[in-house]
């Protein structure tokens, strides 16, 4: 019962109600913004360039917001062992997002070249580069708190004393 109106109608119920969209207009309320609009699965034809970059259908696509190292870096851990931590990037962007169910937020930058930002699931891709240590944070906050994660535990590049010190591989 509203009140103060003197009408029986109730305002809440807890059961569902059918609504005749002839006769009644009720608000709507929009959902919860989802930017990941598009969607495709990574076939086994793509090629890899490094661990941010990737070819399918005759596009390329770019990771928004991360930076990898050139797939033939070669990193030098704290004890002397030599690693190439560019290939290894690149084989987990491949081993992230092969396979599988991308859904993107897209920016055409040419006909050939998107610029996007992907999940797989509920995992975004630039998290899982830059938390493993293989691709470096450029803008978001949230990666660069898991960038400094992987510097204090030496993951990826950041076992290369050099790439801590400068912060950039």
């Amino acid at each position: 019962m509203l009140p103060y109106s003197g009408d029986d109608a109730t305002i809440w119920t807890d059961k569902p109600v059918r609504i005749d969209r002839a006769t009644q207009d009720y608000e709507r309320i929009p959902g919860p913004a989802d930017h990941y609009l598009s969607g495709f699965r990574v076939k086994p034809r793509t090629s890899f360039f490094d661990g941010m970059s990737f070819t399918m259908d005759g596009s390329v696509y770019l990771l928004r917001d991360v930076i990898a190292p050139d797939p033939k870096r070669l990193c030098k851990a704290d004890d002397g062992r030599r690693f190439v931590c560019g290939a290894q990037a690149r084989a987990l962007l491949r081993s992230t997002i092969f396979g599988r169910y991308l859904e993107c937020d897209t920016e055409v930058l040419s006909k050939y070249v998107k610029l996007v930002s992907c999940r797989v699931g509920t995992n975004s891709v630039a998290e899982q580069l830059v938390g493993s240590g293989f691709a470096r944070a450029i803008s978001s906050a949230e990666l660069k708190t898991l960038q400094q994660k992987a510097i204090l535990q030496r993951a990826g590049v950041w076992a290369d004393p050099l790439c801590r010190a400068s912060l950039n591989c």
